[in-house]
């Protein structure tokens, strides 16, 4: 009688790199992502200064490995990068960033696996069989914090807003909120949580990146880090990321 066999195998990993004693840095799914993981069959295990989502498979007789549960479109899994000691964040920065130290950041870090800003010289490396990936100071974000009902008054001379997610495919449409009649303003904007790109069109133009989370409002988070999967995801080839810190 032939038997099926279950293996669990690593989808995709976080590693934070630093200077700083090992169990500095903790990683933990926002709701959303704790959510999402569970939606799709995934486990998550946090480790000092890392954490590892994990995927389950069908062993057949054959030893063919298939898939429990398969994506069918795209996914955020999205994470929260935490520090034990708050005032140590002053030593730290981005590695190879010109930016102050952690502790001095106006706005929020946020990464994510959406651009090229991983570090080609390293995703070649096939590291025990997982395809090691580093976040560049390329790939850095400085986020704004806002919940999911904004009440928004732009700037005088700022004719709308545009309002476009960030997300992997072809180009998202933008939501437009017409602010050219100042008897309507402000603005209320209502979003799904997710991060968007904000742009003013008119004077003075301007972009900013915001994580709108009304839960994120009230956690004291150094980053937030967001890996995308979709229904083409290569469930045989785990993937880490790297996000480095070095001293001030």
């Amino acid at each position: 009688m032939s038997t099926i066999n279950w293996k669990y195998d690593i989808l995709f990993a976080l590693r934070i790199l630093h200077p700083l004693e090992p169990d500095f840095f903790t990683l933990q799914p926002t709701d959303d992502g704790t959510l999402a993981l569970r939606n799709h069959g995934l486990l998550f295990k946090a480790y000092p200064s890392s954490a590892v989502a994990i995927a389950e498979k069908k062993v057949l007789p054959d030893g063919t490995k298939t898939i429990v549960r398969k994506l069918n479109r795209v996914q955020a899994f999205t994470f929260l990068l935490k520090a034990k000691n708050k005032v140590a964040l002053g030593n730290l920065k981005p590695f190879n960033a010109t930016t102050p130290s952690l502790l001095s950041q106006p706005q929020t870090l946020y990464f994510d696996n959406l651009n090229a800003a991983l570090a080609p010289d390293q995703g070649l490396v096939n590291d025990n069989g997982i395809l090691a990936l580093t976040f560049t100071a390329a790939a850095q974000h400085r986020a704004a914090r806002l919940p999911e009902r904004l009440i928004y008054a732009p700037p005088a001379g700022v004719t709308a807003v545009q309002v476009t997610p960030r997300r992997p495919g072809p180009p998202a449409t933008s939501l437009v909120f017409d602010a050219s009649d100042k008897k309507k303003l402000p603005l209320l904007i209502e979003l799904p949580a997710g991060v968007y790109r904000f742009a003013h069109v008119g004077v003075p133009p301007g972009e900013q990146l915001a994580i709108a989370d009304t839960a994120l409002l009230y956690e004291d988070v150094v980053a937030v880090i967001r890996i995308f999967k979709d229904q083409n995801t290569d469930y045989d080839t785990p993937i880490r990321y790297d996000l480095r810190f070095e001293p001030v």
